[in-house]
């Protein structure tokens, strides 16, 4: 169920999150006037566009139309929900959320919070452990021959159970966790007869799980030793904070990486994951604990375009990387594969051949349709009616895969050219895309209008940028201009919402639009370019009185100017006295509508009708 917080505690959080604070932990902001400016991180650009108000406490890019206050830019950065958002910002104003309403089936055991602190104090303990205790010198040991020194694992907070069947169990009574709450954690394991429980992880390196919010959310244990008996690596169950087919290794850290690059970088393992990011890979992450799902697709979708496979180059690696770039092509991603050395994985190849040779292999990446094909043309003869069918066949998962149109048919034309074969024939092999597939939820990207290039009546969008710039003439706006004269729909909600938030005497529009824009914040990202424009009326000869009165009689000079032309097209005759009369009326108001002082007696009439 949703977080529940009162609006009260949604301003506090607001007032207490400076936009420009919040924003400069991101970006290198530079003064501009009264306003900073930088580089906008939602799109590519040289020059920059992307301007932060203090003032008003709201952004906007003048490039990709990106616009809102602190919470949006939060979630627009972060790919996060709003109650996401909510939390971040309260964290880093100091400001205390009211714990999460559960569903009856969680009312009965922990609650969130305490599971986040158990795993996070017990993630900090079993490091502590590897860092000092001489019972981990093994695991020290194991890691500096795989080149993960003390730096590396304090980065990552890697940590060591040791060989007891009580540890935890005892490390946790000391805090005053209950046996429930590490049993909903997973931690510990309950006894097949039921009468004990003992700890789940011991002699293993410990591994954090962290979710996108850099939580520990469960742990990874290696086994130092191997034997028949003994898994090498054992995760965390299944918990209310731990679903493994939702999360990816190394998410938390490569976020940000990914889209910037707009590609991610997929490997197998843990130690893969972290080898990368220690040598400058940021943006390598790994399915953890069971293979690569349609929600691990889904994810990097919002945030990438394309996914970079690099997996085993044994047949069990293929076969992984296969079903992978199919998983990854129904969720509308681009796909390529690394070839690894034969026994090697990243971690290897980083550590025997530096981290050079490595960036070589990941230029060299072929697109998934050759990885395969290449594959299949190693065990087929395509001479023969036989070794042509076993190729087509091998390539149909693939293929019909594709959901995207031009990326399913850009597959069967170079298929058909590396065959030697009509298209044609190939479309008749391949079944048509399935529709049915759900749309992916695509982050935004260089080819998103902006909200400033889109056209609207001059007249109209100037008027929301004077009454955004000077919300205290909304009445002006209210008593002279009913809003279903406004041609553009969106200057009518927009102005709507200015109006709304001036009669409950909101300062704050850019929060009050907030709490009311039903739109997934489109309504924020308007009035953000409304309150930043470029134009925003310095230096005119009138003030945004003046402004707004001019506005409103060309609004409606104009709507009188369609009734008129409305009539003349009606088909009466001119020799009809009240056709003639009502044309020859329009005429004078429209001429009387030049200046306020004669034009608010005709407004007020037509206001009236």
């Amino acid at each position: 169920m949703a977080l529940i917080v009162p609006k009260t505690t949604v301003e506090e959080i607001r007032t207490r999150s400076d936009i420009v604070d919040v924003i400069g932990r991101y970006l290198r902001l530079e003064r501009a006037g009264a306003n900073f400016r930088a580089l906008c991180p939602f799109h590519r650009e040289k020059t920059p566009s992307f301007n932060v108000s203090p003032a008003r406490q709201g952004f906007h890019c003048f490039g990709c139309g990106k616009g809102g206050d602190v919470f949006r830019f939060l979630m627009e950065y972060e790919n996060v929900d709003f109650p996401t958002a909510l939390r971040m910002l309260a964290d880093w104003a100091g400001v205390s959320l009211p714990t999460e309403k559960l569903t009856a089936a969680e009312r009965s055991g922990p609650s969130k919070d305490t599971l986040f602190r158990l795993h996070d104090e017990l993630a900090r303990w079993y490091h502590e452990k590897l860092m000092r205790q001489p019972e981990a010198q093994p695991a020290r040991d194991y890691l500096a021959g795989r080149d993960i020194h003390a730096d590396a694992a304090a980065e990552f907070l890697i940590g060591y159970a040791d060989n007891s069947w009580d540890t935890v169990l005892q490390w946790g009574a000391k805090r005053r966790f209950s046996i429930d709450e590490m049993l909903a954690a997973g931690l510990v394991v309950r006894s097949e007869k039921g009468d004990r429980c003992y700890d789940r992880f011991r002699d293993r390196i410990m591994f954090p799980i962290r979710d996108e919010q850099k939580r520990v959310i469960a742990f990874s244990g290696r086994a130092l030793r191997e034997t028949d008996n003994t898994a090498k690596y054992v995760n965390s169950p299944e918990t209310v904070l731990f679903q493994k087919k939702r999360v990816l290794f190394g998410l938390d850290r490569a976020r940000r990486p990914i889209i910037e690059a707009r590609e991610a970088l997929i490997c197998e393992g843990q130690l893969d994951v972290i080898r990368c990011h220690l040598s400058g890979f940021e943006t390598a992450v790994a399915a953890q604990g069971t293979a690569f799902s349609e929600e691990h697709a889904l994810k990097l979708a919002r945030v990438a375009d394309g996914a970079l496979l690099v997996f085993d180059a044994d047949d069990a690696g293929h076969e992984a990387a296969c079903k992978t770039a199919i998983t990854c092509l129904q969720c509308e991603l681009s796909v390529r594969v690394v070839t690894l050395p034969p026994n090697e994985d990243p971690d290897s190849v980083i550590r025997k051949n530096g981290a050079e040779t490595f960036r070589n292999l990941l230029a060299q990446a072929k697109d998934a349709l050759d990885f395969r094909l290449d594959h299949l043309l190693q065990r087929e003869n395509t001479a023969t009616e036989i070794g042509m069918r076993a190729v087509t066949r091998g390539l149909a998962d693939l293929i019909n895969a594709a959901r995207d149109h031009l990326q399913r048919e850009r597959m069967v034309q170079h298929a058909a050219q590396r065959l030697v074969v009509d298209p044609a024939v190939l479309h008749r092999v391949f079944r048509p895309p399935d529709t049915r597939h759900a749309p992916v939820a695509r982050r935004s990207g260089d080819d998103e209008k902006s909200v400033d290039t889109v056209q609207r009546p001059a007249e109209e969008w100037a008027l929301v940028e004077h009454l955004a710039a000077a919300p205290e003439l909304a009445d002006l706006v209210r008593e002279h201009l009913p809003l279903q004269r406004m041609r553009d729909a969106e200057c009518r909600r927009a102005l709507e919402m200015i109006l709304a938030a001036a009669q409950s005497g909101a300062t704050d529009i850019l929060g009050y639009c907030a709490q009311h824009d039903t739109e997934a914040g489109d309504m924020q990202k308007l009035l953000a370019a409304a309150m930043m424009a470029p134009s925003r009326m310095l230096g005119r000869e009138f003030d945004h009185q003046d402004a707004v009165k001019d506005l409103i009689l060309k609004i409606w000079r104009e709507n009188l100017r369609r009734r008129l032309g409305t009539l003349m097209r009606g088909g009466r005759k001119d020799d009809d006295s009240q056709f003639r009369m009502e044309c020859v009326q329009l005429r004078t108001d429209i001429k009387r509508l030049d200046r306020w002082e004669s034009g608010v007696a005709i407004i007020d009439m037509l206001v009236n009708e």
